[in-house]
């Protein structure tokens, strides 16, 4: 049988409540089946969510379902990776969903294979329909260097981004285990590894919003795990020859290590105030070095607030989101 176009790997974890909206969004779009598949990654889940999945898909010959024991998020996009067929892949969370007309929109950048890496804008979605909106509008497609995409459009979620399967597979790329966060370790590095980034106008991906996720029930571990992200990109920035990627690298490494200590919870866990005490200076020092570079303004204020005193920069954050 001839190899699918896109390769759709579905990670499922206690998510009964939501496999149906994302299975459905993918299974009910106007293109030939035969054009994509879909690879549920069954992790352990003690819920109902596969019975859900297994109504959905009977009779579909393009849906793989692969079975393991929990091991978290990483470790089931890595083993759905590994029997996916198709050029591309596409790693799709099992809360979210694909908006209407996606696979359509998005198979003539694919067909013409011109483009290793592609990056859509996330619609973020809310239960209260009111608050959704788009991450970012571009008027027109953009083709941006590496090193410009890292600096200024790398917000994490790997869920925006088309992949070239033998990108990752010539590279060995994967996503580290047991780690909240995943993302920023996996992102800068997949960026790397390509010349340049196609942003294309069209959003395709409705990106949910949950009150319950890791990224909004901050734990000390998703501090440590940050921290962990910073020094594997501090390591691999070591590794890179091209000045404009170090660059680039060093300040999402900057990037991970700030975004460990949100200035919400910091008055209220001792043991997260005693970890700052022993990153302070290290925050303050790589602010210092980073002033050598040449960034966007924004960027720059950014490094000058954390080189006075990282925890201005953190209420300067916490301000925004509340304006």
């Amino acid at each position: 049988m001839k190899n699918p176009i896109l390769s759709i790997i579905i990670p499922v974890y206690k998510v009964e409540r939501y496999i149906q909206r994302c299975l459905m969004s993918i299974l009910d779009q106007p293109i030939n089946s035969s054009e994509y598949e879909v690879i549920v990654v069954n992790d352990g889940t003690p819920d109902n969510s596969m019975q859900v999945v297994d109504a959905l898909v009977k009779g579909r010959d393009n849906v793989t379902i692969v079975n393991q024991e929990n091991q978290g998020l990483s470790v089931a996009r890595n083993e759905g990776f590994k029997v996916a067929r198709g050029e591309y892949v596409w790693f799709v969370d099992s809360d979210d969903w694909l908006r209407d007309g996606s696979l359509s929109a998005l198979m003539p950048y694919l067909e013409n294979g011109q483009n290793d890496l592609i990056s859509t804008a996330l619609c973020l979605a809310y239960d209260d329909e009111s608050r959704n909106r788009m991450e970012q509008i571009i008027s027109d497609d953009l083709v941006l260097s590496s090193s410009t995409y890292i600096i200024s459009y790398d917000r994490g979620a790997v869920q925006r981004f088309i992949i070239r399967r033998k990108l990752l597979i010539d590279s060995g790329l994967s996503f580290y285990p047991e780690i909240y966060h995943e993302d920023v370790d996996y992102i800068p590095k997949l960026v790397c590894l390509v010349d340049r980034v196609l942003m294309i106008k069209t959003c395709l991906y409705n990106y949910y919003q949950r009150d319950d996720s890791i990224v909004h029930s901050w734990k000390l571990k998703n501090t440590t795990d940050l921290i962990f992200c910073h020094d594997r990109l501090m390591e691999f920035s070591a590794t890179l020859s091209d000045e404009g990627l170090k660059s680039a690298m060093l300040f999402r490494a900057f990037g991970a290590i700030t975004q460990a200590f949100p200035e919400s919870v910091f008055n209220k866990d001792s043991e997260y105030a005693k970890l700052y005490m022993t990153r302070k200076q290290q925050i303050r020092s790589e602010a210092r070095s980073l002033l050598r570079y040449h960034y966007p303004l924004r960027k720059k204020l950014k490094i000058v607030l954390c080189l006075i005193d990282p925890c201005l920069y953190f209420r300067t954050v916490e301000m925004r989101k509340s304006s």
